[in-house]
């Protein structure tokens, strides 16, 4: 940067200012870059406003913070420069309230960009120009957000107080004259639960400890430790049995759970508070009580003492009903929208917190009181424009919270779903604002579970309704909006709904989970990627339809939804991207759930399309023996592998796969894969060439020599059995194609092998087809000619001669 003197003419100085516009501009993939230019002008504050600079320097950072929206500090600056703008400036462009919201929602667990979010929020509702769009644009319950995020933050606590003061002030009073500072209201929440194993990346790679070995100490002990019994212990531990198992057996979230339908819709289907986050937030409410200490606490209070300091920071009883009941009456006392923002963002976050929580305010009738302020007439008919846009935060935050309700529990879900839940979301799902599309859409993949067919009319979910709202937001291009939209299509596909739908219906549903599957992979966002997994491998593996659901996610490989959409990617293509991501250095608990959705996915895949290529294949193999990856994962990959493999009619290949290094050993060798895939893979080799021994070229020799010596010597009896198979492999050197077997008995077996169609993934040779004479193409020449594109470079040749 150039520094002005105070003698140079202004204008040098505005020329400077250009200067440094144009470099953002050029350079804007280069961060370093920006984060000095933001640096720069985060000092200028209104000089910009001013001086006619606002709307471009604007411009520049909308596409700025898009571009680097995985960088908090280029985030924060942006915020701090937008709240410098100043309010008159926020007058003019609404965007920008509405920047840094998002900005404070993409990195909701950085505590630094949470505190200069709420400052810039809160020097820009200190005047009456932009209060209207902090009101309007959701301000409350992201500040809410924001403080529950980070409770134990005493400055973002403190900014957060005085800018709700300005928002909502009649429910903010009401709220601590209830329950008291908000610090010891708010239970603590844990942003690194879900990323237990990257602690352990440096030890896996230390090469004087046996890398296996420790994984399965840290699966065994540090994962899933044993626990004491409650039942056992004659301590009492409440009536909370479903949160004494949560916290006693099934220890942290796991890729394997999350890979499940009923862990993806416990902890996969995140609400608006982490949503946007790389970072999976987690309740310590429930860690955090203690047998010990609420005796300590009963036994000080019958002697007269003062146990408040021993509680941890939570709600009481007395509060949650303290605080429906001002819901509930909110409207009678003509309460605002900001102020029925507050106590359902309040309401919404403690049901979020704890399932025992989300009981009592369900008993004390939040519930009800949320549904009320949905259907409340002041808030939906005969209002302006400015002020109906009040309400929308309102209406999110009321579908939030009871979203977070249904969350915790099924019987919960069903008692929302007789207060008319249904209707409400998909009365939602159609709205203006797409954050309340997106809150509705939550709300229904919820309900779907517990809308069964025997219910009264009034609780049934119109199917045709629902069915059309899944399938455009599917194609929504917000990708929040396509993930909320995947998990209600999860919940179709599990709840039976393709069964009595529509051939044309079902296909229009696999077109476009195959669309949000394609952009899931161009963003690499493995939690948008997660529920599309699920929903694909479950229609993959449906067999009440007759295979027609699969049969139509096979068909609909990369069509174009639209005329102007490029072709997606071929499905093994798109589930195989996963694998890696799942054992990763650093990998978080949606990135290995994704891996072992997909490999689940896989192995379906090839009871139709046998054998994958190569190239995914080789994967599974790499990714399956990893030492990051998961038990879960371990196994998807190894059955997806072995059931292909049985299939694969090319020894060459094969011969490729063996020796194919899965990672370096102690001693920086390679490594191959586990001994008995190994012989899983010798025997179908030697079958393939028991049928036809010419096959035994010198590359698929070459391949299985130096494979050899590689070997895995943890069980004797399988390395003596491959090296055996291996044996009698070279034993085939040089005998002409077919030799071995009379004339008689050679169609005979390879009948009997299932070998009939030996080339049948070899790719067609124009040289060997004159013009006009090529057979007709077979149901299956895509997928041969995939694969055989996948092989690695001489095998094809090799076959061939």
């Amino acid at each position: 940067a150039v520094i002005l003197g105070k003698n140079v003419p202004e204008v040098w100085t505005f020329k400077g200012l250009e200067r440094v516009l144009i470099n953002m501009r050029l350079f804007g993939e280069d961060a370093a870059i920006q984060v000095e230019c933001l640096t720069l002008l985060s000092t200028l504050g209104e000089v910009l406003f001013n001086n006619g600079m606002a709307g471009e320097v604007f411009q520049i950072l909308e596409v700025l913070m898009r571009r680097h929206s995985v960088r908090a500090d280029i985030l924060a600056k942006g915020v701090l420069i937008i709240a410098r703008l100043g309010p008159s400036f926020l007058q003019h462009e609404h965007r920008g309230v509405f920047t840094i919201i998002q900005a404070m929602g993409r990195h909701r667990s950085d505590v630094e960009l949470q505190r200069v979010g709420t400052r810039a929020l809160l020097s820009l509702a200190r005047e009456e120009k932009a209060l209207h769009q902090c009101k309007a644009g959701g301000s409350v319950a992201a500040t809410m957000l924001a403080m529950s995020g980070h409770s134990q933050d005493e400055q973002v606590l403190r900014e957060g107080a005085r800018l709700l003061e300005k928002l909502c002030p009649r429910a903010l009073a009401k709220v601590i004259h209830l329950c008291g500072d908000l610090g010891t209201v708010l239970p603590p929440v844990s942003w690194n639960e879900y990323t237990h194993g990257s602690a352990w990346e440096p030890v896996l790679q230390d090469s004087e400890w046996n890398a296996q070995l420790l994984k399965n100490f840290r699966e065994d002990v540090v994962v899933n430790p044993r626990r004491r019994n409650p039942s056992s212990s004659g301590v009492g531990f409440g009536d909370d049995d479903d949160e004494v198992e949560a916290a006693a057996g099934d220890g942290p979230m796991t890729g394997g759970r999350l890979a499940t339908t009923k862990g993806y819709r416990k902890a996969g289907l995140r609400e608006e508070f982490d949503a946007s986050d790389t970072n999976w937030a987690t309740s310590s409410l429930v860690k955090s009580r203690s047998e010990t200490r609420d005796r300590d606490i009963r036994a000080l209070e019958s002697a007269g003492g003062n146990s408040e300091k021993l509680r941890p920071a939570g709600p009481t009883s007395e509060h949650l009903r303290k605080l429906c009941e001002a819901l509930s009456g909110g409207l009678s006392q003509q309460f605002g929208a900001q102020d029925g923002e507050l106590l359902a963002s309040t309401i919404g976050h403690f049901c979020w917190c704890s399932a025992s929580t989300a009981r009592e305010i369900v008993n004390f009738g939040g519930a009800s009181g949320l549904v009320a302020w949905l259907r409340a007439p002041r808030f939906k008919t005969g209002r302006s424009p400015e002020e109906s846009e009040l309400a929308h935060p309102m209406q999110r935050a009321c579908l939030g919270a009871l979203s977070s309700l249904c969350q915790q529990d099924e019987a919960l879900a069903g008692q929302v779903l007789t207060l008319g839940g249904a209707q409400l979301a998909l009365d939602f799902a159609s709205h203006i604002d797409q954050r309340v599309q997106r809150a509705a859409m939550r709300l229904l993949s919820r309900l779907i579970p517990v809308a069964k067919q025997d219910k009264p009319a009034s609780e049934k979910i119109p199917r045709e309704q629902a069915w059309s709202f899944v399938i455009r937001e599917l194609r929504d291009s917000d990708e929040l909006s396509r993930t909320c939209a995947a998990a209600a299509a999860l919940e179709i596909v599990e709840d039976g709904w393709i069964l009595s739908e529509e051939g044309n219906q079902v296909e229009e549903l696999a077109v476009n989970l195959l669309y949000a599957l394609n952009r899931a992979v161009d963003c690499g966002n493995a939690g948008a990627g997660l529920p599309l997994l699920l929903a694909i491998g479950r229609m993959l593996t449906e067999a009440e339809d007759e295979g027609k659901a699969a049969k139509s996610l096979l068909s609909s490989q990369g069509q174009r939804g639209q005329p102007n959409e490029k072709r997606g990617q071929s499905l093994v293509q798109l589930l195989a991207f996963w694998l890696p991501k799942g054992v990763a250095t650093g990998a978080m608990a949606a990135d290995k759930g994704a891996a072992i959705a997909a490999a689940v996915a896989m192995q379906s895949l090839s009871e139709f399309e046998a054998p994958l290529p190569f190239r995914e294949m080789r994967e599974l193999m790499v990714c399956g023996q990893s030492t990051r990856a998961e038990p879960a994962l371990r196994e998807a990959c190894r059955d997806a592998l072995l059931l292909s493999v049985n299939c694969e009619n090319q020894p060459q290949q094969l011969a490729y796969l063996f020796a194919t290094s899965v990672g370096k050993g102690p001693g920086g060798e390679d490594r191959l894969a586990d001994i008995k895939i190994l012989r899983s893979i010798a025997d179908r080799i030697l079958q393939l060439l028991r049928a036809a021994q010419g096959q035994a070229t010198d590359s698929l020799l070459a391949a299985l020599d130096k494979a050899e010596h590689l070997l895995p010597r943890e069980s004797q009896d399988d390395h003596a059995a491959v090296v055996s198979l291996l044996a009698e492999a070279r034993s085939f050197r040089g005998v002409a194609l077919n030799a071995a077997l009379p004339e008689d008995d050679e169609e005979e077996a390879i009948s009997e092998d299932g070998l009939a169609d030996l080339n049948a993934t070899l790719p067609l040779l124009s040289s060997t087809l004159e013009a006009g004479s090529r057979p007709p193409e077979s149901p299956l020449a895509g997928a041969q000619a995939l694969h055989a594109k996948s092989s690695p470079a001489g095998l094809i040749a090799a076959a061939s001669r």
